[in-house]
């Protein structure tokens, strides 16, 4: 078969945020031309056999990983972490607020000594 008839055969697949090479190869896709897509570009090897389609985009909401940081990590990382939000991607104020009262962590003074 053709390698790209091959992709159309893994469909069911990768409309999933991931898959294992063992149900591609129920659906008769070996690992080799796995291996073939992840070279091509058209999928992403996540971990040792297990793939995602690179079409799918994951969206990662940083404000929660920031928030997580201060439960999580040390008070300086977290710092850090906050500041390079602000200065990549800016502050969500909102759901920095909303995110902290949810996982109740007071981020307050940090937000505003990293905003000043």
């Amino acid at each position: 078969m053709r390698p790209k008839k091959l992709l159309e055969q893994l469909h069911p697949l990768l409309s999933k945020p991931s898959f294992k090479d063992d149900e591609a190869e129920l659906l008769g896709v070996s690992r080799r031309m796995l291996n073939h897509y992840v070279k091509s570009g058209d999928l992403l090897r996540i971990g040792a056999g297990i793939y995602a389609s690179a079409s799918n985009s994951l969206e990662v909401d940083f404000q929660i990983c920031v928030v997580d940081a201060f439960r999580y990590l040390s008070i300086e990382i977290a710092v850090k972490s906050l500041k390079y939000l602000a200065a990549k991607n800016g502050l969500n104020y909102q759901k920095l607020s909303e995110y902290s009262k949810i996982l109740r962590v007071d981020i307050a003074p940090y937000v505003i000594s990293v905003s000043t």
